[in-house]
């Protein structure tokens, strides 16, 4: 499973790979060759404004939260709020459930703000390279 990061306006987006706790490995797509050859970087993950979500990254974040740190939504966000960052339990939820559309479809989000994901995962004692890792396997976390 890869994750979107979106580094802005101008840098389009890239492919992570793995990462860690200060700078992230990518895979970019060189859109000027006329076949798309991969290169892998290292960015500041300062410079990465948001990462996109996915249904399995909730179920993860749902299972990190409720088995292996055994917090309600509520505790989490007064958590959170403690270090400092505002958040509401319904964006958690939003997160690791998805929302009902007006089509009455469930949706999930399609990103989130990388301060908003970091201040999550440092409320529950979780590195992020770990979240993010592509080696992991959560296909089986559905409740």
């Amino acid at each position: 499973m890869l994750s979107d990061l979106s580094l802005g306006r101008s840098e389009g987006l890239i492919r992570i790979t793995t990462s860690c706790t200060n700078t992230c490995y990518v895979e970019t797509e060189d859109s000027q060759e006329r076949y798309s050859m991969a290169k892998k970087v290292m960015i500041p993950l300062e410079m990465v404004e948001s990462i996109a979500w996915s249904e399995q990254l909730g179920s993860k974040l749902k299972k990190i939260r409720e088995k292996d740190k055994k917090l309600s939504r509520n505790k989490l966000v007064n958590l959170i709020r403690d270090a400092g960052t505002s958040i509401s339990p319904q964006h958690i939820q939003k997160l690791e459930t998805g929302f009902k559309a007006k089509s009455g479809e469930n949706q999930i989000a399609k990103s989130v703000g990388t301060e908003t994901i970091k201040a999550i995962l440092f409320a529950l004692d979780y590195p992020l390279n770990k979240f993010l890792s592509v080696k992991e396997n959560y296909t089986d976390l559905k409740p």
